[in-house]
């Protein structure tokens, strides 16, 4: 087993002499604001039987979780995702079901054709997804804890009486995010987790974090590479990231040795123009949104795109009972006032008949290609003020912001049966209503080369040489072109305040649908109703159809006697010529 503990500190704050220690068998890191990545690499044979039977049978398995709880990403750690599970696999047969339940019991993931949705392959490809055996399938669910998954870990790896184990392997649960990686063609499963500040275990009484040098097993002894660095900021090629600081290997060096080195990176943060160092965000619901919510993506002024070939886009993760209109969406005019360039990509659960409780699939997915605010439309979109509890400072810099309006619908839910209209584990939110989570939204420059020539600069980098690169986000693959870099907008709750607070908040939308209350006595004059407009309606058919054949037979036997009269007349006119003759 291999394992990484990379902490990069900021370069603007001095580095004391006791920050680390190395000592032959140990290493002794106190950066209390460093962030931190811990990167665990398993071969087949170090796997543990319950993960060998799910992962024999997959070509290829990512897991992606992401916390609800914002938090600032910093190079080369800036990649962004929908919080919640993703589960990215190829191949019908791949026993996917399995792997979610590592992370939750109660999952509704069943095998890919049941609960999994096809992906596309490129983004010049049609909206739909072909479903052929050999494309990727997207599992997702809102998962905001994943306690499960720490403790079936610590009972997979950790002896009862090793409370270091128990206390290192704690600090996963309040990881910003948790990325799990197996290739059949290596055999091999990589586990990486990242904190925005450097965890302390349960063990320890402060930030001083003690690293020992791994056991020896009898086999191949484990490594454990411990790297604390910092952003240089001197990257002389676009697009690079230059990192410097100690690297060490505990239990093999007795000092830290120093290293400086740099690589393409895939991931950037994006710059918010002299307004702000870093270009944010900010979502939600307007209005009474009753069936047919308008969720306002509101972008904060001053951001310019990074370069001339960048395309400004948003990608929405949406549950089963939430989904967006194609047809409504094919209305370019439509789409401009919205701030909308075109839809790059939908796919999923789209029909728009079905009710919640009918559909299998998680749900459906929809990329979007923004306006930028230079192809801004005139006039500025008003603000729309609805919480009466909000800061009027929030309201003005919404009103400032380039806000971009996407039209959704909801589903029927299923009634409820009880009273209130939602159960304890729902939000409380008014009576016949029912409380539903919306992830937000991912935003970001996207900048590919506009030439496929192998002489293109950009066109021939290799992001893959990044140590830290990040793929499988379910965006990435909509961009045919590898060396496509992402620019990502920060997600913040308020502006301009850049207290904590305006991060920490969970980056979840609630929504407060209408349902059916069976408990409560209109719930069967409901029922009585339906049953006796549908009998009135039985009655008024066969009564309308009783009147018109009972109206024919007497037409009919009206015209009978005098059709008679007339051949009787007829027949005495010829007898009396043919005597006259």
């Amino acid at each position: 087993m291999k394992r990484r503990i990379t902490y990069l500190r900021d370069a603007r704050q001095p580095f004391p002499a006791d920050a680390l220690v190395v000592t032959p068998d140990r290493v002794a890191v106190q950066l209390p604001t460093a962030v931190r990545e811990h990167r665990i690499s398993l071969t087949w044979e170090e796997l543990f039987l319950e993960w060998r039977a799910v992962l024999e049978q997959s070509p290829h398995l990512a897991l992606r979780w992401v916390s609800s709880e914002a938090y600032a990403g910093v190079a080369p750690f800036t990649a962004q995702a929908s919080p919640g599970l993703h589960v990215y696999v190829t191949g019908r047969a791949a026993p996917a079901q399995a792997a979610c339940k590592w992370f939750a019991a109660d999952l509704r993931c069943a095998a890919p054709q049941k609960s999994f949705i096809a992906m596309p392959s490129s983004s010049s490809g049609p909206p739909q997804a072909k479903a052929n055996v050999s494309a990727p399938f997207q599992y997702y669910q809102l998962l905001p804890s994943i306690r499960h998954f720490v403790a079936r870990l610590q009972e997979l790896v950790c002896e009862d009486d090793d409370t270091w184990c128990h206390g290192e392997t704690a600090t996963f649960a309040r990881a910003s995010y948790i990325d799990l990686d197996y290739r059949a063609s290596s055999r091999s499963l990589v586990v990486t987790a990242f904190w925005p500040a450097a965890p302390t275990s349960s063990s320890d009484a402060g930030p001083l974090h003690s690293l020992d040098a791994p056991p020896d097993r009898g086999r191949a002894r484990d490594t454990l590479e411990v790297g604390v660095l910092e952003n240089s900021g001197r990257a002389v090629e676009r697009g690079e990231v230059e990192l410097a600081g100690f690297l060490t290997v505990v239990g093999e060096d007795h000092q830290p040795a120093s290293t400086r080195f740099s690589f393409p990176s895939r991931h950037h943060a994006a710059s918010g123009g002299e307004a702000a160092p870093r270009a944010s965000y900010s979502v939600r619901f307007l209005g009474a949104t009753g069936l047919h919510p308008t969720l306002r993506i509101s972008l904060r002024p001053g951001a310019v795109a990074p370069s001339a070939s960048c395309t400004l886009h948003a990608h929405l993760t949406l549950p089963s009972f939430l989904f967006a209109d194609r047809h409504q969406l094919s209305d370019a005019r439509f789409l401009a006032s919205r701030k909308i360039a075109r839809v790059r990509a939908l796919y999923g659960e789209t029909n728009l008949e079905d009710p919640d409780w009918v559909v299998q699939r998680w749900g459906s997915v929809l990329a979007l290609d923004l306006m930028p605010p230079t192809a801004a439309p005139p006039p500025p979109t008003p603000p729309v003020h609805t919480d009466a509890d909000d800061d009027d400072d929030d309201a003005a810099a919404e009103h400032l912001a380039w806000a971009v309006d996407v039209p959704l619908h909801l589903r029927y839910l299923a009634p409820t049966s009880a009273g209130a209209g939602a159960s304890s584990s729902e939000a409380d939110g008014p009576r016949g209503t029912r409380a539903v989570q919306v992830p937000w939204p991912v935003v970001f420059w996207a900048c590919s080369s506009s030439s496929s020539s192998p002489d293109d600069d950009d066109a021939a980098i290799d992001l893959t040489t990044n140590p830290f690169d990040r793929v499988h986000l379910g965006y990435d693959h909509l961009f045919p072109h590898a060396s496509t870099r992402f620019y990502h907008w920060e997600p913040r709750r308020s502006w301009p305040s850049p207290s904590p607070n305006a991060t920490s908040s969970p980056l979840v939308e609630a929504l407060h649908v209408p349902v059916l209350e069976l408990a409560r006595d209109r719930a069967r004059y409901i029922e009585w109703g339906t049953v006796g407009v549908v009998c009135l309606g039985f009655g008024w058919v066969c009564a309308a159809l009783w009147w018109a054949a009972a109206a024919g037979t007497r037409s009919r036997a009206r015209r009978r006697p005098a059709m008679g009269f007339v051949a009787t007349e007829q027949e005495e006119k010829k007898k009396k010529k043919e005597k006259e003759l």
